[in-house]
């Protein structure tokens, strides 16, 4: 008899990239709030905690993500000129954060 092999697990990493979101939203006076977010990522993978020596049917997943985001208030000028033209977005003041999360593993240490 053969001695059972045990089962070979999947390896895998996802990465989803996002350039870009504006959203602009305006009052009949043409105040104006913003929210952008520049490129974001996030990554999801189980190659970091599931090395070779790890527990048998034990799957862990490792989450690391980078979002960047602005939020503005301003004004929108339309052009008087060419009224057909975009409106552009004057910024009068803006609020601009990066987050960065993951997830500790066991073997991290907490600080």
């Amino acid at each position: 008899s053969t001695a059972a092999q045990p089962a070979k697990q999947l390896l895998y990493t996802v990465s989803v990239k996002l350039k870009r979101i504006t959203i602009t939203a305006t009052t009949p006076s043409n105040s104006a709030v913003r929210f952008e977010t520049g490129t974001s990522e996030l990554v999801l993978s189980n190659r970091i905690a599931n090395v070779q020596g790890s527990k048998s049917g034990v799957n862990k997943i490792s989450t690391n993500a980078k979002i960047f985001l602005k939020l503005s208030l301003g004004q929108l000028i339309k052009d008087i000129i060419y009224p057909e033209a975009e409106p552009q977005f004057q910024q009068h003041a803006y609020f601009k954060t990066t987050i960065h999360m993951r997830n500790a593993l066991e073997d991290d240490s907490v600080t």
